[in-house]
């Protein structure tokens, strides 16, 4: 995911737009703190205008914002803290290693959906060593499995 951070002298904060890979906006936080009404109003009905990158920058530039591209953090010890099951690093870090940006992308999207499954199936449901989530379940859409399996 790329994201952009937008300032303005005009408000206090920050707008943060982040777009997938196919540069489609995925993403839209409002960070700030003395937004008016019509500022924030103004700033949704743009959203339309900003559903694309390309778009994005163009509505940028010709309403004088800036902004700040913000890199992603994809590394394997990010993945080792936000999966939160310790065991096997050795194991787990050549194939980390082994996927493409765009799949980390979505391991990072899917841990979340991977925690709600297991918070909501807690009875019954172990955490996999991260190993196995590596191998087979990080494609797994954990927010659409709704039987016990």
């Amino acid at each position: 995911m790329k994201n952009y951070i937008l300032l303005s002298n005009k408000f206090e904060g920050y707008v943060v737009y982040g777009f997938n890979v196919a540069g489609y906006l995925v993403h839209f936080e409002n960070c700030t703190l003395n937004m008016t009404i019509k500022q924030t109003e103004y700033t949704l009905q743009s959203l339309g205008q900003c559903l694309v990158i390309d778009e994005f920058g163009k509505w940028v530039k010709n309403n004088g914002f800036k902004i700040v591209k913000v890199e992603e953090d994809l590394s394997f010890e990010r993945f080792w803290l936000e999966y939160d099951n310790p065991r096997d690093k050795f194991k787990c870090e050549p194939l980390w290693k082994w996927l493409p940006d765009a799949h980390k992308q979505y391991v990072f999207h899917n841990i979340k959906a991977y925690k709600r499954y297991m918070k909501k199936n807690k009875d019954w449901y172990n955490q996999l060593l991260p190993e196995t989530y590596l191998k087979n379940s990080w494609r797994s859409e954990w927010d659409k499995i709704t039987e016990k399996k």
